[in-house]
């Protein structure tokens, strides 16, 4: 648990590479402890939307992740923006097999 604590830490100064390994264990599925997403949150925009869920206390991964690369790519990362590009092909993908 201490290295999610890590990692979020190193992000908020906006630490390109821990943005994207974090966003990247969000997508894989990784298993966040609640209390790295509690403190994650209180940082970012999530948590600003997350006045939408109350009371479900389920975070959407994919959202996470996609802040996680939008900070990467403001700190000047190209990784960050190709993420941030494959995630949007991906939603159009899905939009396209859902018509």
């Amino acid at each position: 648990m201490r290295m999610w604590h890590d990692i979020v830490a190193i992000i908020r100064p906006g630490h390109a590479g821990a943005a994207i390994a974090y966003g990247s264990l969000l997508l894989k599925g990784v298993e966040v402890p609640e209390s790295v997403i509690k403190f994650s949150l209180k940082r970012g925009a999530a948590a600003n939307r997350r006045g939408k869920n109350k009371g479900s206390g389920s975070i959407d991964p994919v959202e996470m992740a996609r802040e996680k690369f939008q900070i990467a790519a403001k700190a000047g990362c190209d990784l960050g923006f190709k993420w941030l590009a494959r995630l949007e092909e991906e939603e159009k993908r899905l939009l396209m097999e859902g018509h």
